[in-house]
């Protein structure tokens, strides 16, 4: 079978329009790929197969009815090398002004439906493109003209867009901008946006990082000054970060080292606190040694603390 090339997206055809080959629908050709005799529907002289596409072409196959004397009248002059040139059959659904390598501006066809294909003599006349409404009338090459211009006036009337005069202070456009205008606006308030964000994650992690050290601080004091024991520092540490005023004012009211010597000295065979006061782990277990005992069953956390100090320093 002969293979002819429907359309070269590369080409403008005689309309002074490209049509783009990935903007072609098909289903509705492929269910009944009709050939007709110059595009006139009482003509059905054989059908198409193979519908593709290869590089900047669509292709397709033509078989001739072998029972159709017009049929095997075209099919002759086809296999004679006579005609070698074919036209669409289509509907335009969407179109756009482009800037072209060498072409410039150009009108584009992006969205069209495949009705019907014929074999043409002359594929580059104005007569080879046969275009039709949505209706399936076929249209006049001024009809044609008017179409598209229907479809690009439509799309330039939905890109034009009213502002409200606090949305175009804010984007710092006009009220009435252009498109490209908006867009770009749009791009810088989104940058604007991101910065936005980025500085204040920046200085949530500084107040973050500054709360946990003051906490640490705080705490650290504490246990410094005997007033709580290192076990206890992670859960103080946490309730200084979540309310700073109230860990310190707990920390405040508990009692330093100087109140737990005092307190040390009620322990043992002598109850004067003044005789203790100073006194190290090692000075009770050779002075006092029942004291510390005593000390270990009343108050544990004092001995545990104690201890600690004395291991501490060797």
């Amino acid at each position: 079978m002969a293979v002819f090339i429907l359309n070269d997206e590369s080409v403008l055809t005689s309309h002074g329009f490209l049509i783009l080959n990935s903007g072609g629908e098909f289903d509705r050709f492929r269910a009944n790929p009709v050939m007709l005799n110059s595009h006139d529907e009482r003509g059905v002289i054989g059908r198409w197969h193979n519908l593709t596409i290869e590089g900047s072409t669509l292709q397709a196959e033509a078989e001739f009815d072998a029972d159709d004397a017009e049929a095997l009248k075209i099919s002759g002059k086809v296999e004679r090398g006579f005609i070698k040139g074919a036209s669409m059959g289509l509907i335009i659904l969407d179109a756009e002004m482009r800037e072209l390598p060498v072409l410039g501006y150009q009108v584009v066809i992006t969205r069209w439906e495949l009705l019907e294909a014929s074999p043409v003599a002359v594929p580059s006349n104005k007569g080879a493109l046969r275009l039709y409404a949505k209706n399936g009338k076929a249209l006049a090459t001024n009809e044609i003209t008017l179409s598209i211009e229907s479809i690009l006036n439509k799309k330039n009337n939905m890109e034009k867009i009213m502002l409200s005069a606090e949305a175009a202070k804010a984007l710092g456009v006009s009220k009435d901008p252009e498109i490209t205008e908006l867009n770009a606006a749009i791009m810088e308030l989104s940058a604007r946006a991101e910065r936005s964000i980025k500085e204040k994650e920046k200085a949530e992690k500084e107040l973050s990082d500054h709360r946990s050290k003051q906490a640490t601080d705080l705490v650290n004091l504490a246990v410094s000054e005997g007033k709580i024991t290192a076990d206890k520092k992670e859960a103080y540490v946490k309730l200084a970060i979540a309310d700073y005023k109230q860990a310190k004012d707990i920390l405040d009211t508990l009692p330093g080292s100087t109140s737990f010597s005092s307190k040390l000295g009620g322990f043992g065979n002598n109850k004067q606190a003044a005789d203790r006061e100073g006194w190290d782990y090692m000075k009770w277990l050779k002075e006092d040694q029942p004291g510390l005992a005593e000390m270990a069953i009343k108050d544990p956390e004092g001995h545990a603390a104690l201890k600690a100090s004395y291991k501490s320093k060797y």
